[in-house]
């Protein structure tokens, strides 16, 4: 039985271990390049390199498919993420949207900012700067008065 330390080969051998240095060679061999030269130098070797360069092709459409695996898996997770947040969004719109409907109905009936907001049950800086907004707009709509509201505070 031999071991042959891969690291230690050299480039040479004598005509006793040329068969074994051959087969060493192979397994040392970094690139494609020094297999095809080898392959070449030595056509008995031709079988193991064409055989090596099959796994790889294997490996590489393995790889190929994992990575379209992981890249439809990734646009899933960004639609998901995308329509996460596309419906919070809506849902803070339209709370939005009630508030400013109400506001507008309540101011409409002679109800004080005070009063709008106990029965709004929301926060008097909201209901304010509703009502100024709706005071400032010659016409307004809610969808107006939200588009205005976002810019002036776009914490809402």
């Amino acid at each position: 039985m031999y071991v042959i330390e891969l690291n230690k080969l050299k480039n040479g051998c004598n005509e006793e271990h040329k068969e074994i240095y051959h087969w060493a060679q192979l397994f040392k061999a970094q690139t494609w390049e020094e297999l095809d030269m080898i392959e070449k130098n030595h056509p008995e070797c031709g079988e193991f390199v064409a055989v090596l360069k099959e796994l790889n092709e294997d490996e590489i459409i393995q790889l190929e498919c994992e990575a379209r695996e992981m890249y439809e898996w990734d646009i899933h997770s960004h639609h998901r993420t995308g329509y996460r947040e596309g419906r919070e969004q809506g849902r803070t719109e339209g709370e939005f949207f009630n508030i400013i409907s109400l506001t507008k109905k309540k101011l409409e009936k002679g109800k004080t900012v005070e009063v709008i907001v106990e029965e709004v049950e929301t926060d008097i800086a909201l209901i304010e700067q509703i009502t100024k907004i709706i005071s400032e707009l010659p016409v307004y709509t809610v969808e107006g008065v939200y588009k205005k509201l976002k810019e002036d505070n776009p914490f809402h």
